[in-house]
């Protein structure tokens, strides 16, 4: 082994795409683990970074659990092209048998005490009898847990009537947008027909919503993004984001055919925008001559979406009494001072710190609970 290291550079046996010089080398892919059960997280090794970790995006009741982030499968077989997925996971989906997904929560429960869990996966449900059996086993297993999935628009209804009776109380999915023309664009595979079926399904059965929604995707034009912002009103909260531009995803190779990007971007600090999460490549006008938006055209727009979620029950709902009522009194102030460049700057700076002071008061909270 320490032979083929040294006559080999280490990243090439890791398998993954590097860099030697100015050449690019792409590593053959390795073969798909088929049974997940035998990969085990060790989460002692991360716990004392997750202690307090807490997903604000649910309402206050579920704020006062114990969190912990968890995943049950890998891969999607869907094809959208602004995702990378399908490729990375080679359109497989794959999932823990539902016995060892039940005992990997009762270990957790038992161990840190967790009330709510957050899956991560791209898809929960990617097999509709797992999910069911899944159901089946939490009911008996009598855990007392509450936990929050992502779930695709068209997902059957009989899982989601029975996952709502076992504790599911949170649904996040993507509609992305709310045009026929788009959706059909980015190769969603739904109609806005069924993701208004869906979310009244999810309406009526209770459960929060979050909404994905994406601002400048291909062709997008001002009247599409209208047909989007009908859908808003009827998610808990929202989350619209400017369409950004991935490695690996089809619409990158559309766009790499077309001679409007190249893999060098990637190995340069300059292109693109710098934002809190890092160096972000936004589909605007600003970039990419194909696209529609430019960069502030977006953003405003992508602003001018919180309205729809801007009521005061759900606020309440989200962020509890005390809280809400700040929230919403930050709001208010928002849409004065943000008249003037010197109104935002101020209101910006009073929301970073009353945001310190309230994380504090939830981490001491926190503490006193466990």
């Amino acid at each position: 082994m320490l032979d083929v290291i040294k006559n080999k550079p280490l990243r090439d046996i890791m398998g993954i795409t590097w860099r030697e010089n100015e050449r690019i080398v792409r590593n053959s892919n390795r073969l798909l683990i088929k049974n997940l059960d035998n990969l085990h997280y060790d989460y002692s090794l991360v716990y004392p970074y997750l202690k307090d970790w807490k997903d604000l995006e649910v309402p206050y009741y579920l704020r006062r659990l114990k969190h912990l982030p968890i995943i049950a499968s890998r891969g999607c077989p869907f094809r959208c092209t602004f995702c990378a997925a399908h490729e990375q996971w080679e359109k497989v989906w794959r999932g823990l048998n539902p016995e060892e997904l039940i005992r990997r929560m009762e270990y957790l429960v038992n161990k840190y005490n967790v009330g709510y869990f957050r899956f991560y996966d791209a898809l929960f449900v990617g097999s509709n009898d797992k999910i069911l059996k899944f159901c089946d086993l939490l009911e008996r297993s009598e855990l007392d847990v509450k936990f929050r999935i992502d779930i695709r628009v068209g997902t059957n209804r009989n899982v989601l009537e029975r996952l709502r009776k076992v504790g599911c109380d949170v649904v996040g999915f993507g509609v992305e947008s709310g045009s026929d023309k788009i959706l059909k664009k980015v190769n969603k595979g739904i109609t806005r027909k069924e993701a208004e079926g869906t979310i009244k399904l999810c309406k009526k059965l209770g459960y929060w919503m979050i909404g994905f929604f994406m601002i400048s995707l291909p062709e997008e034009i001002e009247d599409d993004v209208m047909k989007t912002f009908e859908l808003l009103k009827y998610f808990d909260v929202l989350n619209v984001q400017f369409f950004k531009i991935h490695p690996g995803t089809s619409f990158y190779n559309e766009l790499k055919r077309r001679g409007e990007i190249n893999d060098e971007i990637w190995f340069n600090t300059k292109y693109g925008f710098n934002t809190k999460y890092g160096n972000e490549i936004y589909y605007c006008k600003d970039l990419f001559p194909s696209a529609n938006f430019y960069r502030n055209e977006g953003e405003l727009l992508i602003k001018s979406s919180s309205k729809y979620t801007h009521s005061i029950t759900r606020v309440i709902k989200l962020h509890g009494l005390t809280k809400g009522i700040s929230v919403l009194y930050l709001s208010t102030m928002r849409g004065i001072l943000s008249r003037w460049e010197w109104g935002e700057k101020l209101y910006h700076n009073l929301r970073e710190k009353y945001g310190r002071v309230i994380s504090k008061m939830h981490m001491i909270k926190s503490k006193k609970r466990s």
